[in-house]
């Protein structure tokens, strides 16, 4: 029997996106309640965090990916440029995550608007690098299967 999902890519797409939203919300209001929100900036970092850790995940996920999917030339353009995208957003979310860990004093606390500047930059490099993921499955097809291969993935063979 023929796997439905032939890589692990679509299991960790949405952690990144994810998590690079709640940084900034969390962030956000740790900015608007600083005087009480001082949890949300713990959050805020700690979500930064996995962010980073995930995005890696989800980078060697789609590298597999790129290997199990048949690509036309549309198909192989627009996977070059999500990856370009996705190394960018994931190199930028481990400076961040570094930083915040290594200057974890002053981040976020001294350098509050740099901080939400960076945060939204790397909410945005998510947002493209998912807005050309969801080109490639939705507009393209790319490891999406046809209604015949599926017909055919579930008939028994006798």
């Amino acid at each position: 029997m023929q796997l439905i999902i032939p890589n692990y890519h679509p299991l960790f797409v949405h952690f990144p996106i994810a998590l690079s939203t709640l940084t900034l919300l969390s962030f956000l209001g740790y900015l608007v309640f600083s005087k009480k929100g001082k949890e949300l900036l713990i959050v805020s970092k700690w979500s930064l965090w996995a962010c980073a850790v995930m995005a890696i995940l989800t980078v060697f996920a789609g590298w597999h990916a790129e290997g199990t999917i048949h690509q036309t030339a549309q198909i192989h353009d627009g996977i070059e440029s999500h990856e370009g995208w996705a190394l960018t957003a994931t190199g930028f979310v481990i400076l961040l995550a570094g930083l915040g860990f290594w200057f974890k004093k002053i981040w976020g606390v001294k350098h509050k608007s740099l901080t939400l500047f960076a945060l939204a930059i790397s909410f945005g490099l998510f947002s493209i690098t998912a807005w050309h993921g969801g080109e490639l499955v939705y507009r393209d097809g790319a490891g999406v299967m046809t209604h015949a291969t599926k017909t055919h993935a579930y008939q028994d063979k006798d």
